[in-house]
């Protein structure tokens, strides 16, 4: 165990880290650099960018509405062309 009541830095080339579990509590985390997850991700809260998001499959609003496949309607109530890439 490691135990450490003020600041710890490492600073190394290359840091691996192997567990079943891994939990970070912190009131804020924060990273500089690219992040590459390979798996499910899960965020419970709200999420902000200040950049592009880009999404290889399709993206569901509201857990039921696709971005790819929804309608809308126009001033007649007929149903407008599909979305367009």
């Amino acid at each position: 165990n490691v135990v450490c009541s003020g600041t710890a830095d490492i600073q190394a080339g290359t840091v691996n880290a192997n567990a079943s579990t891994a939990t970070v509590t912190a009131s804020t985390i924060n990273l500089t650099g690219d992040v590459t997850i390979t798996g499910n991700v899960s965020v419970s809260g709200d999420v902000t960018t200040t950049g592009g998001v880009t999404a290889t499959g399709d993206v569901m609003a509201m857990g039921a509405i696709s971005l790819a496949q929804h309608m809308h309607k126009d001033s007649l109530n007929k149903p407008t062309t599909p979305p367009q890439a």
